[in-house]
C-alpha cells in the first residue's frame, strides 16, 4: 500500500494485516479512541516514509512490529496512556531520525536491540518516563543525540557499543537520572559532549570516556559527579 493510516474508530477491538509487507509512504496512528484496539502488522517489514504514533489519549498499546527492518523517520508525541507499555522495534536496522517527546503517560523509552546506524535522536518532555531508552547496538549516529526535560527518568540510557557522535551528543535537565551512560567504546565526537542540570547524576562507576580520542567541547554543570 502506499500510506496506512487510522483516526478514531472507537469500536475497532483488531485489526491485523498478516501479509502486509511493504508501505510506499507512511504509517499512521492518530486519536484512537478505543483503549485497547489491538493492531498486528507481523510480517511488515519496510516503511519507506515514517511511523508516526500521536495524540493517543486513551490507547493502552503500541502496535507489533515484529519484522519491520526499515523506516525512514519516528515520531511518537502527545501519548497519555501508554504507561507499562513499550515501543520495540526488535528487527529495526534502519533508520535516519526518531522524536519521542511529550509523552505524559508513557513509562518506558523505545526499545531498538539491533540498530547500529541512525540519524538525529530527540527524547524530551517525556513527564512520567522512568525507563530509559535503549540503544544497545548502535554504532554510530549521523546526527545529534538529544535527551532532556525527562523528569522522572531515572534509568540510564543504553549505548553502550556507541563509536562515533557526527554532531553533539547532550544530556540535560533529567534532575533524577543517577548514573551517566557508559561512553566506553565512544571514539568521536564532532560536536560537544554536553551534561547539564541532571542533579542526581553522580557517576559512579559510569564516567568513562577510555577510548574517546576527538570531541568538539566538553561540558558537565550543576550535576552532582563525584
Amino acid at each position: 500500500v502506499d500510506g496506512f493510516y487510522t483516526v478514531n474508530l472507537p469500536a475497532l477491538e483488531t485489526f491485523s494485516a498478516n501479509n502486509l509487507a511493504h508501505i510506499n509512504g507512511n504509517i499512521r496512528f492518530y486519536s484512537r479512541d478505543n483503549a485497547n484496539s489491538v493492531f498486528n502488522f507481523p510480517n511488515l517489514r519496510y516503511v519507506k516514509n515514517g511511523l508516526q504514533f500521536d495524540y493517543n489519549n486513551v490507547l493502552t498499546t503500541f502496535p507489533e512490529f515484529s519484522n519491520l527492518k526499515h523506516l525512514d523517520w519516528l515520531y511518537i508525541n502527545n501519548n497519555d496512556a501508554l504507561a507499562n507499555n513499550a515501543l520495540n522495534l526488535t528487527a529495526l536496522t534502519t533508520l535516519n531520525y526518531m522524536y519521542v517527546y511529550n509523552n505524559t503517560g508513557l513509562y518506558y523509552g523505545p526499545y531498538f536491540p539491533v540498530l547500529t546506524t541512525t540519524g538525529y535522536i530527540g527524547i524530551y518532555n517525556n513527564d512520567s518516563m522512568f525507563f530509559a531508552p535503549s540503544f544497545p547496538a548502535l554504532v554510530t549516529c549521523t546526527s545529534t543525540i538529544d535527551i532532556f526535560n525527562n523528569a522522572a527518568l531515572v534509568n540510564t540510557p543504553v549505548f553502550t557499543n556507541l563509536q562515533t557522535v557526527n554532531g553533539g551528543l547532550q544530556i540535560y535537565n533529567c534532575p533524577a537520572m543517577l548514573h551517566m551512560p557508559n561512553f566506553s567504546n565512544l571514539q568521536h565526537v564532532y560536536g560537544n559532549i554536553f551534561f547539564n542540570n541532571n542533579t542526581s547524576m553522580n557517576g559512579t562507576g559510569t564516567m568513562n570516556f577510555s577510548s574517546l580520542k576527538s570531541v568538539n567541547n566538553f561540558y558537565a554543570n550543576n550535576c552532582a559527579l563525584t
